[in-house]
């Protein structure tokens, strides 16, 4: 039975406020939104973090940062659950600037009940499929069961009561001109075609040692597969992107620890294919619409992969990244380089 519609509402607030993968895999929602209600005031609430990617997105009127993790930065729990409290009154107090119809939770977690809670929209919506989802009951007022798939079809679906279709996924992943021109400049000189090597995650266990990445990046370079390697990753990923580096010799540009998200996204939007491991830029270069070699070790791909039918998955048999061959992710990589030539 498809959802009761909402009438057409004036002003919507959409919580997302992480992870990075998790807030791009959410866009089709707002670009769905944005086509069904071209006048609305449409806004977003995000963690800090990850505010950049979404400023100056032409779909969104307003951005509202959630300072969360900045404050829970303190000696114990006394502290974070004093800092939390603090950032969610802070928060609060500038969404009751204005009067919300619409408030569409798609974290469905503890901390953006609280949030959906604080926004007093008359219809407040948030997923309930799982006992874990039990804290939407603190905020919602309009449930939605989104059935077990990909995050992004999960998205969709809660937001279907707004009119919102499961079946259009275009993402629209804003690039500014001032971030293209950077990433312009830093990428001057290198040679065609350019891969994109990412060797980060937040989560240990989907890494796949560096030592692996250096390996299959000598291989490319070497073999001519590739003509220049940009190396990308936050500055705690910083030891291994110099290895790959080295590995890639003088056609490499290590951006690891270097750009912001939006700066990020330029370089990424210039690249031709990207090996990466199952993290939040594996999604920015999907939702580009570049072909991404993604390796798999503890999660499953048919949840939270790169969408799209460009894309090569090395997944491991035995939930383990590092049993990955080398020897596999070059013939990836060669493999969605012949299909961009072609």
């Amino acid at each position: 039975m498809a959802p009761k519609a909402i009438p057409k509402p004036e002003s919507i607030l959409v919580i997302k406020t992480s992870s990075l993968g998790d807030i791009v895999c959410a866009l089709p929602v707002l670009t769905q939104l944005r086509r069904l209600y071209p006048a609305a005031h449409i806004a977003w609430v995000v963690d800090h973090r990850f505010a950049d990617l979404l400023d100056g997105h032409p779909f969104l009127d307003q951005v509202y940062v959630f300072q969360h993790h900045r404050l829970r930065a303190g000696t114990g729990a006394w502290s974070s659950l004093l800092g939390f409290l603090s950032a969610r009154r802070a928060l609060a107090q500038r969404l009751r600037e204005r009067s919300w119809d619409v408030a569409l939770d798609l974290q469905s977690l503890f901390k953006s009940a609280i949030i959906l809670a604080a926004s007093r929209a008359r219809v407040r919506i948030a997923a309930f499929s799982q006992i874990r989802h039990l804290p939407v009951l603190l905020g919602a007022n309009r449930l939605v069961c989104a059935a077990r798939g990909h995050a992004i079809e999960r998205y969709l679906q809660i937001a279907a009561p707004l009119g919102v279709k499961a079946d259009e996924v275009e993402f629209c992943l804003h690039v500014s001109e001032e971030a293209r021109r950077w990433a312009e400049d830093k990428l001057a000189g290198l040679p065609r075609p350019w891969l994109v090597v990412n060797p980060g995650s937040a989560v240990a266990a989907k890494r796949w040692p560096p030592e692996a990445f250096a390996e299959a990046t000598g291989w490319l370079v070497g073999g001519r597969t590739v003509g220049g390697i940009i190396v990308t990753g936050a500055s705690q990923d910083r030891p291994a992107a110099d290895l790959i580096a080295r590995a890639a010799g003088e056609a490499v540009a290590n951006l690891a620890g270097q750009t912001s998200l939006s700066q990020l996204a330029a370089v990424l939007s210039l690249s031709d294919a990207m090996l990466t491991n199952d993290t939040g830029p594996m999604h920015m270069m999907a939702a580009l619409g570049k072909p991404v070699v993604a390796l798999f070790g503890p999660t499953n791909p048919a949840l939270n992969g790169p969408w799209g039918r460009q894309h090569v998955i090395l997944e491991a048999s035995d939930g383990r990244v590092a049993s990955i061959a080398p020897a596999q992710a070059v013939r990836a990589v060669e493999e969605v380089l012949r299909r961009v030539r072609g």
